[in-house]
């Protein structure tokens, strides 16, 4: 008996219609790091090594969407963090009608 409540509410839940809202989260993030000799003058160079990351990220709900690009940068053969730098590529705010037929942008590149 208890089998076939559970089974009718199963049903009962599956068959009334309902309203769920999605998110959508998505993301990248990346490390690189590039090393160089650099010859300043005759017989004279140093090692130089730089670090970059970077970061995608993409947040939409139904029909709006806020999308970023940011990088850092720094040199790590010296002292960590010297001359670190944050800069944001782009980064904007989007809206589409759900129709498809509008759509509406606002961003910093």
């Amino acid at each position: 008996m208890p089998w076939s409540i559970a089974g009718l509410i199963i049903v009962l839940l599956f068959s009334l219609p309902s309203t769920s809202v999605a998110q959508r989260v998505a993301g990248r993030f990346s490390t690189s790091v590039y090393t160089f000799e650099r010859f300043d003058t005759v017989n004279s160079s140093r090692i130089i090594a730089r670090a970059y990351q970077s970061m995608q990220l993409t947040v939409s709900e139904g029909s709006i969407s806020f999308n970023s690009s940011l990088y850092g940068v720094t040199n790590i053969s010296q002292s960590f963090g010297n001359d670190a730098a944050i800069r944001v590529s782009n980064l904007f705010l989007e809206w589409k009608d759900s129709a498809g037929s509008a759509d509406s942008q606002s961003s910093r590149e």
